[in-house]
């Protein structure tokens, strides 16, 4: 390392010793890295960290099965991936991992479209170690977009697909996702549909835990707004209205990922799920609405007031562009 005297390097993180915790900068002693950073003005911090060193952590480190032994009291929240084979695909779902890892007592679900299970997704999930169960649910050709050979309404542009509204989206996969907890039979949880391209604050998962039968809350970066989702009384606490740009008179005007439904609701309906027959927009309303109403929604996240607090945001990963390979053509066998 080449230190100069307007060099400042911060090192931003926490490290966990036998219940206490300090900054990431014990992290450089202990991993014996050089800590540059106003070393010299920083006497008493180099002086305890010198004694973390030489005393022996009794647990360096939390596994997924110590957290989720630890865990083993709280429901299970069932997560339904739905997801497919695309140039992003593993950094969507590396992402993920990253945040479920950190989420006790969680089984995620993921339903590949695809005809046989993917080793990409077999060699995530593996490396992930995280609870899973990994399924495939090919979308029927019937349920795919068209390539566009005329302009219309559903079609801006000839030779590219369909708007992405004309076909219900992750249907199938979604029901073949409940499937897999009507196998599982939980005693008890929540059931949540989390898409792969979705950003997630790990107290949107403490939020739904206790879903007694459907739970909403606010979805930042949604329906072409800042955020969209459930309008609450502060006098009541309940839903009253939908925050929502297009149709917000919907049953359920929000987002997929703004709501989780108790896996008791789900197992007493053997047969409901997603139906492609629901119109544009309506596919949470039509799964939401005969298991309870607007009003006996169960609003999450909301202060005193009635004022939202986002925990989740309906990211979208760029789609990338590969011109330049025409140049130098990169190995088709490197996973990315």
């Amino acid at each position: 390392h080449t230190h100069t005297p307007t060099a400042n390097f911060f090192l931003v993180g926490m490290v966990r010793y036998s219940g206490s915790t300090v900054g990431l900068g014990v992290a450089c002693v202990v991993l014996g890295l050089v800590c540059l950073t106003e070393r010299h003005r920083n006497l008493e911090l180099e002086t305890e960290l010198r004694s973390i060193q030489k005393a022996k952590p009794s647990t360096p480190h939390l596994t997924v099965s110590v957290v989720e032994a630890a865990s083993a009291s709280l429901p299970t929240i069932f997560l339904i991936t739905p997801t497919y084979p695309r140039p992003t695909q593993k950094v969507d779902l590396q992402r993920m991992c990253h945040t479920l890892k950190l989420v006790p007592s969680v089984h995620w679900i993921l339903v590949e479209d695809t005809d046989a299970p993917t080793q990409l997704v077999a060699n995530l999930v593996r490396k992930c170690d995280v609870p899973h169960t990994v399924v495939t649910q090919r979308t029927p050709d019937s349920m795919r977009r068209k390539i566009c050979k005329k302009v219309s309404a559903k079609c801006p542009r000839v030779g590219e697909p369909e708007a992405h509204w004309t076909h219900p989206r992750g249907v199938v996969q979604r029901n073949r996702g409940l499937a897999v907890v009507r196998q599982l039979q939980p005693a008890s949880g929540v059931v949540y549909f989390a898409d792969d391209d979705n950003t997630y604050s790990l107290d949107v998962f403490a939020a739904m835990r206790d879903t007694k039968r459907v739970s909403v809350w606010t979805v930042g970066l949604s329906g072409d707004m800042r955020y969209e989702g459930p309008v609450v009384d502060p006098a009541t606490g309940r839903v009253v209205r939908w925050h929502a740009g297009w149709e917000p008179a919907r049953p359920y005007a929000l987002d997929m990922a703004g709501f989780a439904v108790n896996a008791a609701e789900i197992l007493a309906r053997p047969e409901h799920g997603f139906t492609e027959r629901s119109k544009r927009g309506h596919l949470e309303s039509d799964f939401l609405t005969p298991i309870a109403t607007k009003h006996e929604a169960e609003p999450k996240g909301f202060d005193a007031s009635g004022k939202p607090t986002v925990m989740v945001w309906h990211t979208r990963t760029e789609k990338v562009n590969f011109k330049m390979e025409a140049h130098d053509k990169s190995d088709p066998s490197v996973e990315v």
